[in-house]
């Protein structure tokens, strides 16, 4: 009789473990379980602003900024900040956008309606500051609850929403997203709830004529990935028939970059062991480079990365297609703290 109630027993407490672990399944499947779509055709906007058409410039103003989803530096990625540190945060950035005067506006991270952002659409937020009238954002990242850090739980994300924008001084149209694979490396579970990365494109009609541009946020921790990752979007780059702005976060530095390993914010990278750009400039010589130039080699003037204290750029923009040429290039360095990442700023003739 003593054998069948243990027997029992473990049975009883085997059933209820595995219910357990169904029902966590469950929840987990519920919470991050939602892939976004390979490709998609996106929507694009315009703010109901009655003001004349923006005259064509000579030069084309164009800026890639990772805005680190308004929540400016922080220690680890997921550190929490309070609703009054992340509207500061977003005011910063509206300000420091609002000075740099661009046309173009290439932006990375941009939380749309996230529990850790208190659910205000930056993008919102951003363009009602800067008077830009068009706009399109691609999702890259939605959960309905993320369960990250695992400890405490009241500092988890909870609800994601976040993406790729542009926002534009001139119409936008044919928007279209394209989401990379996740890295091999990262378990199946980890992979559910990680961020998507991918192109954003949109086509810009400035007067007359007509350019792609393109909004990368590439992979920051896997190499292979990533490598993958800027084979996909020459391949893509390849079947355009219009001139190509492409701009973003590429989580990578340039060949000749003069620092690739041995940060003090980062010391595991090592960029010297990958072959992203040298790969990308060898596949497509015809893809046009911007010069930057320090007379005193001012790391503020040569690196966007980290924004107090930069040792390398992350955040490029390039060139393909006959009719565009650099005018100009630089780190704005005047953006300060507003986010993580210091933006580039490019004056195009197109």
């Amino acid at each position: 009789m003593h054998k069948g109630f243990t027997l029992s027993f473990c049975r009883y407490v085997a059933s209820l473990i595995g219910l357990l672990i169904i029902g966590f399944m469950g929840i987990l499947w519920y919470a991050v379980g939602d892939q976004l779509p390979k490709e998609a055709k996106l929507e694009v906007g315009s703010a109901e602003i009655n003001k004349p058409a923006t005259a064509p410039p000579p030069e084309l103003t164009v800026v890639s900024y990772n805005i680190g989803h308004g929540q400016g530096i922080k220690e680890q990625a997921w550190d929490y900040r309070d609703e009054n540190t992340t509207l500061k945060q977003l005011n910063l950035l509206a300000e420091a956008l609002k000075r740099m005067n661009a046309d173009i506006i290439l932006l990375q991270e941009v939380d749309i309606d996230s529990s850790r952002t208190f659910h205000i659409n930056q993008i919102d937020f951003l363009r009602e500051r800067t008077g830009h009238n068009y706009y399109a954002c691609a999702n890259v990242w939605e959960k309905k609850y993320l369960p990250f850090p695992y400890w405490p739980p009241n500092h988890h994300l909870g609800a994601i929403k976040a993406a790729n924008c542009i926002l534009s001084r001139f119409p936008l149209s044919n928007q279209y997203r394209i989401i990379f694979d996740k890295p091999k490396s990262n378990p199946f579970w980890y992979n559910l709830g990680y961020i998507d990365r991918g192109i954003q494109r949109v086509d810009v009609s400035v007067g007359e004529k007509k350019l792609a541009v393109l909004n990368l946020h590439l992979e920051a921790w896997d190499i292979p990935t990533r490598e993958e990752q800027i084979k996909k979007t020459l391949e893509y780059m390849r079947k355009q028939d219009l001139p190509i702005i492409v701009g973003g976060d590429f989580n990578t530095v340039p060949p000749d970059a003069p620092f690739k390993k041995d940060f003090s914010d980062d010391p595991k990278t090592d960029y010297a062991l990958e072959s992203t750009f040298t790969w990308l400039f060898a596949a497509e010589p015809q893809l046009k480079k911007p010069q930057l130039i320090s007379r005193d080699n001012n790391a503020f003037e040569l690196f966007t990365f980290p924004s107090d204290q930069p040792n390398r750029r992350l955040d490029h923009i390039f060139l393909l297609g006959d009719n565009l040429k650099f005018a100009s290039f630089r780190v704005v360095k005047e953006a300060g703290v507003a986010s993580d990442h210091l933006p580039v700023l490019a004056k195009i003739y197109y």
